[in-house]
């Protein structure tokens, strides 16, 4: 269900041209799979042709939060537990595939800035020709 999902909302579209942006993806079903109770081992045959099956994305961004700070921003402390444990299973995940991490113990506005600025420069860099001409400018995010 999931990678027929993936192709219907991601493949179609991205071949006729169209910019998909997604804030939840393959990766995190994956991790959702493995806390509801499947094989933690991240190189297992399933998750990889769960992999293999969905579409490549150009860039792929994993927000982190320390799990102190996760908590702060959660209203319900009953789920320290889950976060510890998703954000193991996230750090397992990310030394398989190439991230780029964005620190999200930072203040919103700084976080959205490096966000837009990691975005729109793979994007310009895909289509170079179309943005010819364009600059991209950036204050220092930190």
């Amino acid at each position: 269900d999931i990678i027929f999902r993936y192709f219907i909302k991601y493949t179609i579209p991205r071949s006729k041209g169209h910019l998909i942006i997604c804030d939840r993806y393959v990766y995190d079903s994956i991790v959702d799979l493995i806390e509801l109770g499947g094989n933690d081992n991240i190189s297992n045959i399933f998750y990889k042709i769960m992999l293999s099956l969905t579409p490549k994305p150009d860039i792929k961004i994993l927000l982190e939060v320390s799990d102190d700070v996760a908590l702060d921003r959660k209203t319900d402390e009953s789920k320290l537990d889950i976060i510890k444990k998703r954000s193991k299973l996230y750090d397992i995940l990310k030394h398989r595939i190439r991230f780029e991490i964005i620190d999200t113990n930072r203040s919103l506005d700084v976080v959205s800035e490096e966000i837009s600025y990691k975005l729109l420069s793979k994007y310009m860099s895909r289509y170079p020709k179309k943005y010819k001409g364009f600059n991209k400018i950036s204050y220092k995010y930190g």
